[in-house]
């Protein structure tokens, strides 16, 4: 019996199972990192300010410990420095490693 009949449910092998191996395989854990993250700061941001302030900010990227956000204005790059200690906190209790050490905003 080998790991993928072990892993599998009727004819499916869970995803679950075959991600890890796919992004280790194909060197993706950077790219995967930064879209977890980013995608985890639009519900922190959600939950902060409200449904529609993903009209007014958006994360632009994440890359050696920086999480880059894109706001529409220098009042909304406000409100993200404001919030910066929460924000902080929240990905260090989501992510045991704390990948995101800063946060920095560009007005786009």
């Amino acid at each position: 019996m080998t790991f993928e009949d072990s892993t599998r449910v009727g004819n499916f092998t869970p995803l679950s199972k075959i991600l890890p191996n796919i992004v280790g395989r194909f060197q993706l854990t950077r790219q995967v990192t930064s879209a977890v993250i980013c995608e985890e700061f639009r519900k922190v941001a959600t939950t902060l300010w409200g449904e529609d302030v993903l009209t007014h900010l958006k994360p632009k990227f994440f890359q050696k410990e920086l999480l880059m956000i894109s706001v529409e204005s220098s009042v909304w790059a406000q409100e993200v420095q404001f919030k910066k200690t929460a924000i902080l906190d929240h990905f260090n209790k989501v992510f045991p490693k704390k990948p995101v050490k800063n946060i920095k905003t560009c007005v786009d």
